[in-house]
């Protein structure tokens, strides 16, 4: 009979727990469905918030990027109109001519980096007496040395070209301007 009653007794415990331990929600929380509705609304009004900024930060993107592009259109305008009054429709070709300065001086550092360790390779083997690197050495100078010549005859002649370029606005202006005095000069009444 002990054992019954013990048994009817640890039942209603665990009976009793059960529906606590269920009203609560799980362990030590303490939180039920009403907290859980209250974080969901709390992320929902975060998402809304963060978009609603992110599409004034975008807003306002949009609008430097419109002022940008009108600055850049003015300056623009400005600058074509600067540089045709000044140098005519070819822009004088500034910038080409510029690029293939550059272009030489790099090519000028290269084939002095190049004949330089070249000739250090040379001048060690011949100390050494290697003379089979030191004529693969001057095959490979010789070699260099053509193709620095090929280079830099292509340059000149690009340069060369770009300067005629340059050259030809003014050549045709200064042939327009002494047509029109040549012509200005000969102007008589006619008879009448």
């Amino acid at each position: 009979m002990k054992k019954h009653l013990l048994l009817i007794m640890v039942l209603t415990v665990l009976f009793a727990g059960g529906t606590a331990f269920a009203e609560k929600g799980g362990q030590g929380k303490g939180q039920g469905t009403a907290g859980k509705v209250k974080e969901q609304k709390e992320k929902a009004e975060k998402k809304i918030e963060s978009e609603n900024n992110g599409q004034q930060v975008k807003q306002k993107g949009k609008d430097k990027e419109k002022e940008l592009k009108k600055e850049k259109d003015k300056s623009k305008k400005v600058s074509e109109a600067n540089s045709a009054e000044n140098i005519g429709k070819g822009k004088g070709h500034k910038q080409q001519a510029e690029a293939t300065e550059q272009q030489i001086a790099r090519e000028q550092a290269k084939y002095n980096e190049r004949m330089a360790r070249l000739n250090r390779i040379k001048e060690v083997a011949t100390q050494e007496g290697d003379t089979k690197t030191a004529e693969r050495v001057d095959s490979l100078i010789a070699k260099e040395e053509q193709r620095y010549q090929k280079k830099m005859e292509r340059l000149s002649g690009k340069e060369e070209k770009i300067d005629s370029i340059k050259d030809k606005p003014k050549e045709k202006k200064e042939s327009k301007e002494k047509s029109e005095d040549s012509n200005s000069g000969d102007v008589s009444e006619p008879n009448k």
